[in-house]
């Protein structure tokens, strides 16, 4: 599942549907400029969230242009979910001096969620705010660290499955309405509920992750 940082791009190449973009910045100073709506968006944040929102933003217009689609602004909507152009589906995600976005075209995609945690980074302390009783059962049996790995496999796919959902369904899905199997690289995500406009419960989604530089990378889209 680890590979270079430089090759997880071409990693996660193969797992995407036809035609989509991605792109990442290793150096969030590197990003481009906003342009102006979006900087009117971000006035009052907090240093940090202007440097991860024009992060994100400039990983969006990379991946964007892979498709074809001219540099434009990508607000955030009342819900601060991007607002991505007409045709097209994306997500983004940001942690500690990376960010990541990934954009396919709607015809081919209905959904797709991206997500980045710093390896290991989930601790007993939240477990049992993001993992079902059988998977506390699972973590509770595992040495610190292999749980924490664990842990954090089990938040990025469910975050991933998560941000693909609310482009089709903009309704919430909790950590406990869905059950994830980790399977080598791949995950298994298994929905402990109906989920109005998606599938009922018992439907199963599918998804890759990565770990290069420290970090995991999670990405799962419904076809």
């Amino acid at each position: 599942m680890e590979v270079e940082p430089e090759d997880l791009l071409q990693a996660f190449a193969p797992m995407l549907p036809a035609g989509a973009g991605l792109a990442e910045l290793g150096a969030l100073e590197d990003a481009s400029p906003l342009f102006e709506e979006e900087r009117s968006q971000i006035a009052s944040a907090i240093n940090k969230r202007q440097r991860e929102f024009r992060a994100g933003r400039c990983c969006a217009r990379r991946a964007l242009a892979q498709l074809g689609v001219q540099a434009c602004a990508i607000s955030a909507g009342p819900d601060r979910a991007p607002v991505w152009p007409t045709g097209v589906v994306g997500s983004i995600s940001h942690c500690e001096g990376y960010a990541v976005a990934v954009v396919a075209r709607s015809e081919t995609c209905r959904g797709i969620g991206v997500d980045v945690e710093s390896r290991g980074r989930v601790g007993a302390r939240i477990w049992r705010r993001i993992a079902t009783e059988l998977e506390r059962e699972t973590l509770s049996r595992l040495a610190p660290e292999a749980a924490r790995e664990h842990a954090t496999r089990l938040f990025g796919a469910k975050e991933a499955f998560y941000k693909a959902q609310y482009q089709i369904t903009r309704g919430w899905v909790g950590f406990q309405d869905a059950a994830v199997e980790l399977e080598g690289s791949a995950f298994a995500l298994r929905l402990l509920v109906d989920v109005a406009g998606l599938a009922a419960q018992g439907a199963v989604f599918r998804g890759e992750q990565r770990l290069a530089g420290g970090r995991l990378l999670s990405l799962l889209w419904l076809s």
